[in-house]
């Protein structure tokens, strides 16, 4: 396989990479909105997060920004397989037994490490009010997100989420099989930030990782209460930098305790005391308080 796709052109690559970017979409954020939204959506009432249901226009605002995230990915992709192929810039290889497993598990390690920080400290700088207004408020406008969410950019975002691995190679050598593994991984943990539906149960929050990772629950907390919960895998930034909604934990076990015939009454998400988390952000840089 890397040697055919060593052997393409820059078009060829593009259109390799936008069929792989939107196969993702389809059959991940589509498959899995059909299933918790649709077809299945009665059995998983009760690990619904927010109440109430999508809208036609919704899903069409989602759908279309999607496809031009998978384009504007796809491109990004392309040019640095021509800047790595023509220039030399990049760190790719494509013999994994130039490095070894070892160093194949590593780096993407590494990977997901630096990927939650620049997500975070990006995602921060996205909530500034000068670049909210003008970028990311296209992926805010779903408050109550679907799996078809998960793409829903402007460009000018589309732009810095797809800029990680191209960043990343340019400093740390990475094989070409983990890229494409790290992207189906990052999709997958998107799906889950933003699929509505809490899919982990009350035994995880007694575990060493509830402590650490990010549920449905904490993303979906930032679509309902913007100014908080910023993080991508992991909750240590947000713990650090004190920007954790502070009634995250009391709602996630709300939300994985609650009974399939009270899954329809107000939840702590929707509670009135957390109007006041609204809008904080117009007054919010981005250090750490």
């Amino acid at each position: 396989m890397m040697q055919s796709v060593s052997s393409m052109s820059f078009g060829e690559f593009v259109a390799f990479q936008a069929a792989m970017q939107l196969s993702r979409y389809i059959f991940l954020a589509g498959g899995a909105f059909f299933i918790f939204w649709v077809w299945k959506r009665a059995r998983f009432a009760a690990r619904k997060i927010q109440k109430g249901s999508f809208t036609a226009r919704q899903i069409r605002v989602e759908i279309l920004h999607s496809l031009s995230t998978v384009l504007i990915f796809s491109l990004i992709s392309g040019t640095a397989f021509y800047l790595h192929q023509t220039r030399g810039w990049f760190k790719f290889y494509g013999d994994w037994s130039e490095r070894g497993t070892l160093y194949g598990i590593f780096s993407f390690g590494l990977l997901i490490l630096v990927h939650d920080t620049y997500f975070y400290w990006m995602h921060r700088m996205l909530h500034i009010p000068f670049f909210y207004r003008r970028f990311h408020l296209v992926h805010h406008t779903s408050h109550s997100p679907t799996p078809l969410t998960i793409y829903s950019f402007h460009p000018g975002e589309a732009i810095l989420e797809g800029m990680i691995v191209p960043i990343f190679a340019l400093f740390v050598p990475m094989h070409f099989y983990m890229a494409f593994v790290f992207a189906f991984f990052t999709t997958s943990m998107n799906l889950i930030g933003h699929l509505g539906y809490e899919l982990y149960g009350e035994k995880f929050a007694k575990t060493f990782w509830f402590k650490f990772l990010l549920t449905s629950t904490h993303h979906n907390l930032h679509h309902r209460h913007s100014n908080a919960n910023y993080g991508f895998y992991f909750r240590i930034w947000d713990r650090i930098c004190g920007t954790e909604n502070p009634r995250y934990e009391a709602i996630y076990l709300e939300n994985v305790t609650r009974k399939t015939d009270t899954a329809h009454k107000p939840s702590m998400l929707e509670s009135p005391h957390d109007s006041q988390l609204d809008g904080l952000d117009r007054d919010r840089g981005v250090l750490c308080d």
